[in-house]
């Protein structure tokens, strides 16, 4: 696979608005993009992980809408909050809040 296949493919995982965010279409169902992070945060680390997903979508939305939300977050908080919940239910909470947060943009 060639380096920008693996890039695409990485942006893809971690792309929530392929569960169907803003005019986006559902192509994937929640649980398995929430099994997806989870397995990411494994292998990338939460804070990584967390970053990959908001690239992705600032860039499927042509804003900065998340670097909002980038700026209340804290790296350090987000990551005790994984390891306390675990990154199903972190991933899930942050995927119900992503869809309110960018319903108004559809």
């Amino acid at each position: 696979m060639e380096r920008n296949a693996v890039s695409d493919v990485s942006e893809m995982i971690h792309n929530p608005v392929y569960t169907g965010i803003g005019p986006f279409p559902r192509l994937i169902d929640d649980e398995l993009w929430i099994k997806c992070m989870a397995r990411s945060v494994k292998h990338n680390g939460p804070e990584r992980a967390y970053l990959k997903m908001t690239e992705a979508v600032e860039k499927s939305f042509g804003i900065s809408a998340i670097a909002e939300m980038r700026a209340r977050e804290s790296l350090s908080r987000l990551k005790k909050e994984i390891a306390q919940v675990g990154p199903e239910q972190f991933f899930a909470k942050l995927l119900r809040n992503l869809r309110k947060h960018l319903a108004p943009l559809s």
